[in-house]
């Protein structure tokens, strides 16, 4: 069992070295995946809170409250697994070109776009 353990990381270091190896933008973009990924999916929980906070802003507390909320659970679930999704096949160029899936680009991206306006 820990051989097979062992094995399967190891294959899984000596791919990723080799997808580096290939070209300096394919291996941009296959760490821009695996970063965007990661941080969807560690951080996706925090489109509750901006949900919650931008439609409290735009629509008033009641709003921010009920429908803020709604949208924020299911925003929440949709990047995190979304960034699941990018991480586990971040070598791979799909969908096409590395092409981000979800907008923004990160979690808490509206909130500070907001707050630059």
């Amino acid at each position: 069992m820990k051989f097979a353990k062992k094995t399967c990381i190891a294959i899984l270091i000596i791919l990723c070295l080799l997808s580096l190896t290939c070209s300096p933008a394919f291996a941009q973009r296959a760490l821009r995946k695996l970063g965007r990924g990661v941080t969807n999916a560690a951080l996706g929980w925090t489109e509750i809170l901006t949900c919650i906070e931008l439609t409290g802003k735009e629509s008033g507390p009641m709003a921010g409250a009920s429908y803020g909320l709604l949208k924020g659970l299911v925003n929440s679930a949709l990047r995190t697994v979304v960034g699941l999704y990018e991480t586990v096949t971040f070598i791979a160029p799909a969908p096409e070109e590395y092409k981000v899936i979800l907008e923004p680009e990160f979690p808490m991206q509206k909130e500070m776009l907001k707050l630059a306006d």
